[in-house]
Protein backbone atom coordinates (compact mmCIF):
# COMPACT_ATOMS: atom_id res chain seq x y z
CA UNK A 1 0.00 0.00 0.00
CA UNK A 2 0.88 3.45 -0.38
CA UNK A 3 1.13 6.98 0.87
CA UNK A 4 -0.18 10.06 -0.56
CA UNK A 5 0.35 13.53 0.39
CA UNK A 6 -2.16 16.76 -0.24
CA UNK A 7 -1.27 19.87 -0.53
CA UNK A 8 -3.56 22.99 -0.71
CA UNK A 9 -3.84 26.37 1.12
CA UNK A 10 -7.33 26.44 0.68
CA UNK A 11 -8.59 24.50 3.51
CA UNK A 12 -11.94 23.60 2.30
CA UNK A 13 -10.83 21.96 -0.83
CA UNK A 14 -7.72 20.46 1.01
CA UNK A 15 -10.37 18.97 3.70
CA UNK A 16 -12.71 17.61 0.88
CA UNK A 17 -9.95 16.08 -1.01
CA UNK A 18 -8.43 14.13 2.10
CA UNK A 19 -12.73 13.32 3.14
CA UNK A 20 -13.31 12.09 -0.37
CA UNK A 21 -9.53 10.08 -0.80
CA UNK A 22 -9.54 8.53 2.44
CA UNK A 23 -13.49 7.35 1.81
CA UNK A 24 -12.58 5.98 -1.95
CA UNK A 25 -11.17 2.24 -0.75
CA UNK A 26 -7.78 3.46 -2.60
CA UNK A 27 -5.05 1.45 -1.61
CA UNK A 28 -3.49 4.10 0.53
CA UNK A 29 -1.56 3.66 4.00
CA UNK A 30 -1.42 6.89 4.73
CA UNK A 31 -3.16 10.56 3.91
CA UNK A 32 -1.63 12.87 4.77
CA UNK A 33 -2.31 16.97 4.09
CA UNK A 34 -0.09 20.25 4.27
CA UNK A 35 -1.34 23.49 4.26
CA UNK A 36 1.65 25.24 2.43
CA UNK A 37 4.24 24.12 0.64
CA UNK A 38 6.94 24.50 3.54
CA UNK A 39 5.11 22.68 6.32
CA UNK A 40 4.42 19.28 2.84
CA UNK A 41 8.75 19.86 2.64
CA UNK A 42 9.04 19.66 6.29
CA UNK A 43 6.91 16.95 6.53
CA UNK A 44 8.94 15.10 3.75
CA UNK A 45 12.29 15.38 5.32
CA UNK A 46 11.05 13.17 8.21
CA UNK A 47 9.36 10.90 5.68
CA UNK A 48 8.77 9.83 2.16
CA UNK A 49 5.93 9.29 0.33
CA UNK A 50 5.04 7.78 -2.58
CA UNK A 51 2.05 10.37 -4.05
CA UNK A 52 2.06 14.50 -3.78
CA UNK A 53 -1.33 15.46 -4.96
CA UNK A 54 -0.28 19.65 -5.01
CA UNK A 55 -1.94 22.50 -5.94
CA UNK A 56 0.48 24.94 -8.02
CA UNK A 57 0.12 28.75 -6.64
CA UNK A 58 0.08 28.91 -2.79
CA UNK A 59 1.84 31.75 -0.88
CA UNK A 60 4.89 31.08 0.30
CA UNK A 61 6.13 28.91 -2.35
CA UNK A 62 4.55 26.91 -5.57
CA UNK A 63 4.35 23.84 -6.19
CA UNK A 64 6.54 23.82 -9.07
CA UNK A 65 9.42 24.81 -7.22
CA UNK A 66 8.20 22.57 -3.63
CA UNK A 67 8.14 19.57 -6.17
CA UNK A 68 11.51 20.25 -7.53
CA UNK A 69 12.88 20.13 -3.88
CA UNK A 70 10.72 17.40 -2.78
CA UNK A 71 12.32 15.07 -5.96
CA UNK A 72 15.70 16.64 -4.46
CA UNK A 73 14.68 14.30 -0.97
CA UNK A 74 12.86 11.51 -2.68
CA UNK A 75 13.96 11.34 -6.81
CA UNK A 76 10.87 8.22 -6.91
CA UNK A 77 7.82 10.60 -5.90
CA UNK A 78 4.83 10.35 -8.29
CA UNK A 79 3.56 13.72 -8.57
CA UNK A 80 0.06 14.71 -9.49
CA UNK A 81 -0.67 18.89 -10.12
CA UNK A 82 -4.36 20.22 -9.24
CA UNK A 83 -4.72 24.19 -10.14
CA UNK A 84 -7.11 26.42 -11.03
CA UNK A 85 -4.73 27.99 -13.62
CA UNK A 86 -5.32 26.71 -17.31
CA UNK A 87 -2.05 28.02 -18.66
CA UNK A 88 -0.18 25.92 -20.90
CA UNK A 89 3.63 27.33 -19.15
CA UNK A 90 2.27 25.61 -15.98
CA UNK A 91 1.34 22.09 -17.90
CA UNK A 92 4.59 22.58 -19.74
CA UNK A 93 6.74 23.13 -16.55
CA UNK A 94 4.79 20.12 -15.01
CA UNK A 95 5.64 18.21 -17.32
CA UNK A 96 9.21 18.92 -17.50
CA UNK A 97 9.08 17.94 -13.79
CA UNK A 98 7.84 14.68 -15.01
CA UNK A 99 4.74 14.63 -13.45
CA UNK A 100 1.91 11.98 -13.72
CA UNK A 101 -0.87 14.11 -14.43
CA UNK A 102 -2.44 18.22 -14.48
CA UNK A 103 -5.87 17.99 -13.33
CA UNK A 104 -7.52 22.04 -13.05
CA UNK A 105 -10.27 23.27 -10.69
CA UNK A 106 -12.28 22.09 -9.81
CA UNK A 107 -11.64 18.43 -11.23
CA UNK A 108 -14.77 16.06 -10.21
CA UNK A 109 -13.97 13.31 -7.69
CA UNK A 110 -14.48 10.85 -10.12
CA UNK A 111 -11.52 12.23 -11.91
CA UNK A 112 -9.15 12.59 -9.31
CA UNK A 113 -9.02 9.15 -7.99
CA UNK A 114 -8.71 7.84 -11.33
CA UNK A 115 -5.58 9.99 -11.55
CA UNK A 116 -4.70 8.89 -8.27
CA UNK A 117 -5.48 5.27 -9.30
CA UNK A 118 -3.52 5.39 -12.51
CA UNK A 119 -0.72 6.51 -10.38
CA UNK A 120 -0.81 3.34 -7.84
CA UNK A 121 -0.74 0.81 -10.75
CA UNK A 122 2.17 3.00 -12.07
CA UNK A 123 3.36 2.38 -9.16
CA UNK A 124 2.64 -1.43 -8.73
CA UNK A 125 4.43 -1.64 -12.29
CA UNK A 126 7.52 -0.20 -10.92
CA UNK A 127 8.10 -2.17 -8.47
CA UNK A 128 7.62 -5.86 -10.42
CA UNK A 129 9.30 -4.27 -12.63
CA UNK A 130 12.50 -4.20 -10.32
CA UNK A 131 12.31 -7.84 -10.53
CA UNK A 132 10.83 -8.31 -13.94
CA UNK A 133 14.59 -6.74 -15.25
CA UNK A 134 16.43 -9.94 -13.78
CA UNK A 135 15.45 -13.50 -15.40
CA UNK A 136 16.81 -16.37 -15.09
CA UNK A 137 16.18 -18.25 -18.24
CA UNK A 138 17.71 -21.53 -17.77
CA UNK A 139 15.50 -22.08 -15.03
CA UNK A 140 12.64 -20.73 -17.55
CA UNK A 141 13.68 -23.24 -20.19
CA UNK A 142 12.68 -26.75 -17.57
CA UNK A 143 8.58 -24.91 -17.26
CA UNK A 144 7.49 -27.15 -20.20
CA UNK A 145 9.09 -30.28 -19.19
CA UNK A 146 10.19 -32.58 -16.04
CA UNK A 147 12.36 -35.01 -17.70
CA UNK A 148 15.46 -33.91 -16.62
CA UNK A 149 13.41 -34.28 -13.20
CA UNK A 150 12.57 -38.16 -13.11
CA UNK A 151 13.94 -39.93 -11.12
CA UNK A 152 15.60 -37.32 -8.49
CA UNK A 153 14.13 -36.35 -4.71
CA UNK A 154 12.27 -32.80 -5.28
CA UNK A 155 11.27 -30.26 -3.08
CA UNK A 156 7.85 -28.42 -4.14
CA UNK A 157 6.50 -25.55 -3.04
CA UNK A 158 2.94 -24.31 -4.27
CA UNK A 159 1.81 -20.90 -4.53
CA UNK A 160 -1.97 -19.55 -4.60
CA UNK A 161 -2.66 -16.27 -5.11
CA UNK A 162 -5.22 -13.99 -5.14
CA UNK A 163 -4.95 -12.47 -9.00
CA UNK A 164 -8.72 -11.74 -9.22
CA UNK A 165 -7.96 -8.77 -7.04
CA UNK A 166 -4.72 -7.58 -8.27
CA UNK A 167 -4.40 -4.19 -9.91
CA UNK A 168 -1.69 -5.60 -12.78
CA UNK A 169 -1.63 -8.55 -14.92
CA UNK A 170 -1.15 -12.39 -13.16
CA UNK A 171 1.62 -12.57 -16.40
CA UNK A 172 3.57 -9.88 -14.83
CA UNK A 173 2.88 -11.08 -11.38
CA UNK A 174 4.02 -14.79 -12.31
CA UNK A 175 7.05 -13.46 -13.53
CA UNK A 176 8.43 -11.44 -11.09
CA UNK A 177 7.72 -13.71 -8.58
CA UNK A 178 9.62 -16.29 -10.64
CA UNK A 179 12.71 -13.74 -10.79
CA UNK A 180 12.22 -13.39 -6.73
CA UNK A 181 12.09 -16.69 -6.04
CA UNK A 182 15.11 -17.50 -8.06
CA UNK A 183 17.10 -14.68 -6.03
CA UNK A 184 15.89 -16.60 -2.50
CA UNK A 185 16.49 -19.64 -3.76
CA UNK A 186 19.54 -20.14 -5.82
CA UNK A 187 22.03 -20.10 -3.03
CA UNK A 188 20.71 -23.73 -1.69
CA UNK A 189 19.18 -25.36 -5.21
CA UNK A 190 21.28 -25.43 -8.41
CA UNK A 191 18.55 -25.50 -10.37
CA UNK A 192 14.66 -24.75 -10.23
CA UNK A 193 12.16 -25.15 -12.42
CA UNK A 194 8.59 -23.58 -12.77
CA UNK A 195 4.82 -24.45 -13.52
CA UNK A 196 1.56 -23.12 -13.73
CA UNK A 197 -1.29 -25.21 -13.35
CA UNK A 198 -4.11 -22.77 -13.60
CA UNK A 199 -4.83 -18.70 -12.63
CA UNK A 200 -3.32 -17.79 -9.65
CA UNK A 201 -1.71 -22.10 -9.32
CA UNK A 202 1.55 -22.26 -9.42
CA UNK A 203 4.64 -25.20 -8.35
CA UNK A 204 7.87 -24.55 -8.01
CA UNK A 205 10.26 -27.56 -8.02
CA UNK A 206 13.74 -27.51 -6.38
CA UNK A 207 15.67 -30.68 -6.81
CA UNK A 208 17.84 -32.03 -4.64
CA UNK A 209 21.45 -31.51 -6.57
CA UNK A 210 23.92 -33.24 -4.62
CA UNK A 211 26.91 -33.55 -7.43
CA UNK A 212 26.39 -30.02 -8.00
CA UNK A 213 26.07 -28.70 -4.29
CA UNK A 214 29.51 -30.47 -3.76
CA UNK A 215 31.10 -28.39 -6.99
CA UNK A 216 29.82 -25.17 -5.02
CA UNK A 217 30.59 -26.25 -1.76
CA UNK A 218 34.49 -26.72 -3.27
CA UNK A 219 34.36 -23.67 -4.86
CA UNK A 220 33.21 -21.72 -2.11
CA UNK A 221 35.80 -23.73 -0.02
CA UNK A 222 38.64 -22.50 -2.42
CA UNK A 223 37.34 -18.58 -1.39
CA UNK A 224 36.91 -19.54 2.22
CA UNK A 225 33.93 -20.05 2.34
CA UNK A 226 31.40 -22.33 3.78
CA UNK A 227 28.09 -23.78 2.43
CA UNK A 228 25.33 -25.06 4.02
CA UNK A 229 24.71 -28.83 2.63
CA UNK A 230 21.34 -29.25 1.15
CA UNK A 231 18.61 -31.53 2.56
CA UNK A 232 15.14 -31.78 4.69
CA UNK A 233 17.26 -32.25 7.73
CA UNK A 234 19.37 -29.45 7.31
CA UNK A 235 17.69 -26.43 9.60
CA UNK A 236 19.74 -23.43 8.55
CA UNK A 237 18.01 -24.00 4.98
CA UNK A 238 14.85 -24.85 5.99
CA UNK A 239 14.54 -21.85 7.88
CA UNK A 240 16.23 -19.30 5.39
CA UNK A 241 13.87 -20.97 2.77
CA UNK A 242 10.72 -20.49 4.98
CA UNK A 243 11.75 -17.01 6.15
CA UNK A 244 12.75 -16.25 2.47
CA UNK A 245 9.14 -17.61 1.47
CA UNK A 246 7.44 -15.22 4.29
CA UNK A 247 9.01 -12.38 3.29
CA UNK A 248 7.66 -12.61 -0.02
CA UNK A 249 4.16 -13.30 0.85
CA UNK A 250 4.70 -10.45 3.19
CA UNK A 251 5.58 -8.27 0.36
CA UNK A 252 3.10 -9.24 -1.82
CA UNK A 253 0.39 -8.16 0.88
CA UNK A 254 1.40 -5.30 1.99
CA UNK A 255 2.87 -3.82 -1.39
CA UNK A 256 0.79 -5.36 -3.68
CA UNK A 257 -2.46 -5.64 -1.59
CA UNK A 258 -2.30 -9.67 -3.28
CA UNK A 259 -2.66 -12.41 -0.50
CA UNK A 260 -0.81 -15.77 -1.00
CA UNK A 261 -0.97 -18.87 0.37
CA UNK A 262 2.46 -21.29 -0.03
CA UNK A 263 2.76 -25.39 0.85
CA UNK A 264 5.53 -26.98 1.19
CA UNK A 265 6.39 -30.12 0.43
CA UNK A 266 8.67 -32.96 2.37
CA UNK A 267 11.06 -34.44 -0.27
CA UNK A 268 9.36 -36.31 -3.47
CA UNK A 269 9.57 -36.86 -6.64
CA UNK A 270 7.92 -35.45 -10.07
CA UNK A 271 5.93 -38.07 -10.36
CA UNK A 272 3.64 -38.01 -7.39
CA UNK A 273 3.73 -34.17 -8.11
CA UNK A 274 -0.33 -34.34 -8.82
CA UNK A 275 -0.91 -36.27 -5.38
CA UNK A 276 1.34 -33.48 -3.55
CA UNK A 277 -0.90 -30.57 -5.83
CA UNK A 278 -4.50 -32.40 -4.89
CA UNK A 279 -3.35 -32.57 -1.07
CA UNK A 280 -2.39 -28.91 -1.57
CA UNK A 281 -5.56 -27.48 -2.39
CA UNK A 282 -7.27 -30.12 -0.01
CA UNK A 283 -5.13 -28.24 2.70
CA UNK A 284 -5.56 -24.38 1.35
CA UNK A 285 -9.09 -24.28 0.01
CA UNK A 286 -10.22 -20.50 -0.51
CA UNK A 287 -7.56 -19.32 1.83
CA UNK A 288 -5.22 -16.88 1.21
CA UNK A 289 -2.11 -15.60 3.53
CA UNK A 290 -0.84 -19.04 4.97
CA UNK A 291 2.27 -21.00 4.95
CA UNK A 292 1.77 -24.75 5.31
CA UNK A 293 4.70 -27.61 5.85
CA UNK A 294 2.95 -30.62 4.48
CA UNK A 295 3.97 -33.96 5.60
CA UNK A 296 3.34 -36.94 3.93
CA UNK A 297 0.10 -38.54 5.12
CA UNK A 298 -1.63 -35.59 6.18
CA UNK A 299 -5.12 -35.82 5.84
CA UNK A 300 -7.47 -33.59 4.05
CA UNK A 301 -7.76 -30.70 6.85
CA UNK A 302 -4.46 -31.87 8.97
CA UNK A 303 -4.01 -28.81 10.51
CA UNK A 304 -1.42 -30.43 12.89
CA UNK A 305 0.94 -31.29 9.82
CA UNK A 306 -0.13 -27.70 8.39
CA UNK A 307 0.49 -24.23 9.71
CA UNK A 308 2.57 -21.05 9.13
CA UNK A 309 5.93 -21.41 10.04
CA UNK A 310 6.02 -18.38 10.79
CA UNK A 311 3.15 -18.23 13.54
CA UNK A 312 5.25 -21.27 15.11
CA UNK A 313 8.54 -19.40 15.04
CA UNK A 314 7.00 -16.70 17.20
CA UNK A 315 5.35 -18.94 19.63
CA UNK A 316 8.65 -20.46 19.83
CA UNK A 317 10.50 -17.14 20.41
CA UNK A 318 8.17 -16.68 23.00
CA UNK A 319 7.88 -19.64 25.08
CA UNK A 320 12.10 -19.58 25.40
CA UNK A 321 12.19 -15.54 25.79
CA UNK A 322 9.57 -14.34 27.96
CA UNK A 323 11.15 -12.03 29.89
CA UNK A 324 12.23 -10.11 26.95
CA UNK A 325 10.27 -7.41 24.65
CA UNK A 326 7.55 -9.01 22.98
CA UNK A 327 5.83 -5.98 21.71
CA UNK A 328 4.23 -6.39 18.57
CA UNK A 329 6.75 -3.31 17.58
CA UNK A 330 9.92 -5.92 18.71
CA UNK A 331 8.28 -8.76 17.17
CA UNK A 332 8.06 -7.31 13.71
CA UNK A 333 11.41 -5.83 13.75
CA UNK A 334 12.74 -8.73 14.46
CA UNK A 335 10.70 -11.32 12.37
CA UNK A 336 11.01 -8.76 9.38
CA UNK A 337 7.07 -8.78 8.89
CA UNK A 338 4.46 -5.51 9.19
CA UNK A 339 2.92 -5.28 12.60
CA UNK A 340 -0.71 -5.45 11.51
CA UNK A 341 -0.08 -8.44 9.33
CA UNK A 342 2.14 -9.98 11.71
CA UNK A 343 -0.82 -9.76 14.46
CA UNK A 344 -3.78 -11.23 11.51
CA UNK A 345 -2.17 -14.17 10.18
CA UNK A 346 -1.28 -15.46 14.36
CA UNK A 347 -5.04 -14.47 15.58
CA UNK A 348 -5.95 -16.40 12.06
CA UNK A 349 -3.65 -19.15 12.82
CA UNK A 350 -3.94 -19.86 16.59
CA UNK A 351 -7.49 -18.38 16.84
CA UNK A 352 -6.10 -16.36 19.77
CA UNK A 353 -5.04 -12.91 19.72
CA UNK A 354 -0.82 -12.82 20.26
CA UNK A 355 -0.73 -10.60 23.47
CA UNK A 356 -3.25 -13.05 24.91
CA UNK A 357 -0.97 -15.54 23.85
CA UNK A 358 1.93 -13.92 25.32
CA UNK A 359 -0.16 -13.56 28.65
CA UNK A 360 -0.72 -17.15 29.03
CA UNK A 361 3.04 -18.07 28.65
CA UNK A 362 4.18 -15.67 30.82
CA UNK A 363 1.06 -16.17 33.46
CA UNK A 364 1.94 -20.45 33.39
CA UNK A 365 5.75 -19.82 33.92
CA UNK A 366 5.44 -17.27 36.58
CA UNK A 367 2.85 -20.18 38.12
CA UNK A 368 5.73 -23.11 37.84
CA UNK A 369 8.22 -20.85 39.49
CA UNK A 370 5.94 -19.58 42.47
CA UNK A 371 5.28 -23.21 42.68
CA UNK A 372 9.15 -24.72 42.76
CA UNK A 373 11.21 -22.12 43.29
CA UNK A 374 12.02 -19.54 46.26
CA UNK A 375 12.33 -16.68 44.03
CA UNK A 376 11.24 -13.45 45.01
CA UNK A 377 8.09 -11.65 43.60
CA UNK A 378 10.39 -9.18 42.16
CA UNK A 379 12.27 -11.38 40.66
CA UNK A 380 9.64 -13.55 38.94
CA UNK A 381 8.49 -10.45 37.64
CA UNK A 382 11.70 -9.69 35.90
CA UNK A 383 11.62 -13.54 34.43
CA UNK A 384 8.44 -13.80 33.23
CA UNK A 385 8.97 -10.29 31.21
CA UNK A 386 6.23 -8.49 33.83
CA UNK A 387 9.04 -5.81 34.52
CA UNK A 388 7.60 -4.30 37.97
CA UNK A 389 6.35 -6.41 40.83
CA UNK A 390 3.56 -4.00 41.14
CA UNK A 391 2.45 -4.58 37.48
CA UNK A 392 3.33 -8.41 37.60
CA UNK A 393 0.90 -8.55 40.77
CA UNK A 394 -1.85 -6.71 39.43
CA UNK A 395 -1.47 -9.02 35.53
CA UNK A 396 -1.49 -11.92 38.08
CA UNK A 397 -4.63 -11.23 39.67
CA UNK A 398 -6.69 -10.78 37.22
CA UNK A 399 -5.46 -13.88 35.42
CA UNK A 400 -5.73 -16.11 38.48
CA UNK A 401 -8.08 -14.36 41.03
CA UNK A 402 -5.10 -14.10 43.54
CA UNK A 403 -1.91 -12.45 44.08
CA UNK A 404 1.32 -14.33 43.74
CA UNK A 405 1.48 -15.01 47.41
CA UNK A 406 -1.74 -16.13 47.73
CA UNK A 407 -1.23 -18.71 45.08
CA UNK A 408 1.96 -19.63 46.35
CA UNK A 409 0.98 -20.77 49.78
CA UNK A 410 -2.04 -22.78 47.96
CA UNK A 411 0.58 -24.60 45.95
CA UNK A 412 1.82 -25.96 49.03
CA UNK A 413 5.52 -24.77 48.54
CA UNK A 414 7.52 -24.34 51.43
CA UNK A 415 10.65 -22.67 51.94
CA UNK A 416 13.59 -24.29 52.81
CA UNK A 417 15.23 -23.63 56.86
Amino acid sequence: MYSLMIVDDEEIILNGIGDVVRASGLPLRTVQTARSAGEALALLAENPCDILLTDIRMPDMDGLEMVGRAKNLWPDIRVIFLTGYQDFEYARAALRLDSDDFLVKPAPDKKLLEAIERVIVALDKAWMGRFLSHGGEASRAMEDGNSVLRGREVRLIFLKMDVHSARIPEREIWEGLQNMLERVLKHDYSRISFGRYREGNYVVRLPEDREAHREQEAGASSHGQAVPSIGRGDLSVEVRIRRALEEIQSFFLEQLDVGMSIGISEKTSVEEENVWYVRWEEMCGADYGKLFVMEEGCEEQGTAAGGNYVVYAIQAYVRENPEKDLSLGALSERFRLNPSYLSRIFSQETGQPLSEYILQIRIALAKKLLEETGLKVYEIAEKTGFGTPGYFTRVFRGAEGRSPKAYRLASGWQEEI
